[in-house]
């Protein structure tokens, strides 16, 4: 799907980033704002893009974009239990939403690839 040198160790420094900023308390980050869903969307979109190149089946990598989904859940919830954090629905929809962006076009751009490349008549 993607070409990306060192794949598994991009993603792994990109899961293990996502996480401590996620799980920071409050007063070592600057203060929320609408732009913070956009955040939220870029990041889980490049989380999917960074799986993307891991090179799965496309129903594995449907699979892996929902564990990506769940676990940004996950670390919502989980940032209620930090000093200063509170968890958020629309920062959960707005992760959900950026790996689902990821997928679909990802999809949708192998779709039309396979379709271009089958109507060449050689």
């Amino acid at each position: 799907m993607i070409a990306l040198p060192y794949p598994t160790f991009c993603f792994a420094v990109f899961t293990a980033a996502l996480t401590t900023v996620s799980l920071l308390p409050a007063e070592t980050l600057s203060g929320a704002s609408f732009n913070d869903k956009i955040a939220h969307f870029l990041c889980y979109a490049l989380f999917a893009l960074l799986a993307a190149a891991l090179n799965f089946s496309v129903r594995r990598y449907l699979f892996v974009c929902l564990a990506l989904a769940i676990y940004g859940l996950l670390l919502e919830g989980a940032q209620s239990l930090v000093p200063g954090r509170e968890s958020s629905l629309l920062d959960a929809l707005a992760n959900t939403a950026g790996v689902a962006f990821t997928y679909i076009s990802l999809y949708a751009f192998n779709r039309i690839r396979a379709q271009s490349r089958s109507s060449v008549v050689p």
